[in-house]
């Protein structure tokens, strides 16, 4: 078993993760009792965390899914709920 670095943010619960060209991607969740809007992607390449922009709206206990472009491959991230 591998042990993959830390989140570069402080721990949270009820937050999301995702798959996206070959990238883990951490969303959300609560910190602190509140709902958090941070996004991180993880790069295995590179073994470490980066911060990425942030949700428009803070979210704890949401879903994080992929969706495709016009091109029909998969290319961006859809947060719902929370």
């Amino acid at each position: 078993m591998q042990v993959m670095a830390n989140l570069s943010t402080c721990e949270r619960t009820l937050s999301a993760m995702a798959v996206l060209e070959g990238s883990i991607y951490h969303a959300g969740g609560r910190s602190l009792f509140q709902p958090q809007r941070w996004v991180e992607k993880y790069v295995p390449e590179t073994d470490e965390w980066l911060v990425q922009a942030n949700m428009t709206v803070a979210r704890r206990g949401l879903g994080l899914c992929v969706l495709p472009g016009e091109d029909g491959a998969p290319d961006r991230l859809f947060a719902a709920g929370g």
